[in-house]
């Protein structure tokens, strides 16, 4: 699991699928999780989304025990609702005890839960500095994940901030990125 992790890092997507999946097949929720990014962000020789795929992968995955598949799979309730909160509420802290012991994957999650206030107070501010940790770590999908947050935004600065950790990304071996700045240029003309 070590080595499909560090080369889905390092941009490794395609040789790190065979091994997540392989690891999957034994029962490896954690591995089912892998894979269900991959469906859903459309990663690797996935062409286009597959976000009921990835739901029953994380499914598989939580079912298994894999606390990141349980939090994904929370994602598939409304935020106000009850079932969403309780889910948030029972994993916060287990996600929280992951991030803190190393694992950059759970970081890159719990990064999520504090910029929306899911589970403990918001603090957009330090969900924000663990998604820069995470990418100066060489989580491209960190990085990926910031450049939507400032694309969000909508401002001149927020698509500025977001060109940068776009390239960030593409640095970091995301093909995807590279595809979504040359649309950006695109779109500048």
């Amino acid at each position: 699991m070590t080595n499909a992790e560090e080369m889905f890092m390092k941009g490794n997507l395609k040789e790190a699928f065979n091994i997540f999946l392989s690891l999957a097949q034994q029962g490896d929720g954690r591995a089912m999780y892998f894979l269900a990014l991959y469906y859903a962000l459309g990663l690797g020789d996935i062409d286009f989304p597959d976000d009921v795929l990835a739901g029953k992968l994380l499914s598989k995955g939580a079912e298994a025990g894999d606390l990141l598949a349980r939090l994904n799979t929370a994602y598939a309730f409304e935020p106000e609702s009850h079932e969403f909160t309780a889910a948030i509420n029972d994993l916060f802290d287990k996600i929280k005890d992951l991030a803190d012991s190393g694992d950059i994957f759970a970081q890159n999650e719990i990064a999520d839960l504090y910029m929306n206030g899911w589970g403990t107070a918001k603090d957009l501010e330090k969900g924000l500095s663990i998604l820069k940790s995470c990418s100066e770590k060489g989580l491209w999908l960190s990085s990926y994940r910031l450049a939507q947050y400032y694309d969000s935004l909508e401002t001149g600065e927020g698509q500025k901030e977001s060109m940068f950790w776009l390239h960030k990304a593409a640095d970091q071996g995301c093909e995807k990125a590279e595809v979504v700045i040359k649309v950006m240029e695109l779109l500048e003309d």
